[in-house]
């Protein structure tokens, strides 16, 4: 009866809806709980540190498509 309820209990997550043991980050797995930070990039789901990360990967990966538009691409 315990697992049966388990297995009904979700989160919901923009128009998504998780079983509690699906909900997890997609890069380190960690289970995300209610209360928990997040992001999410596509439907793909992401704890705050891996959200950040993408964002900051994101951000560069655009500068650089910028600075390549204008004549001059900049890498580190």
């Amino acid at each position: 009866m315990e697992l049966e309820l388990k297995e009904r209990m979700v989160m919901r997550a923009r128009d998504s809806v998780y079983h509690l043991s699906c909900f997890t980050c997609t890069t380190c797995h960690k289970t995300l709980t209610t209360g928990d930070h997040f992001g999410m990039k596509d439907s793909v789901v992401y704890c705050r540190a891996h959200f950040e990360s993408l964002l900051r990967m994101m951000e560069l990966n655009n500068y650089g498509r910028v600075c390549h538009k204008a004549g001059s691409h900049y890498s580190n």
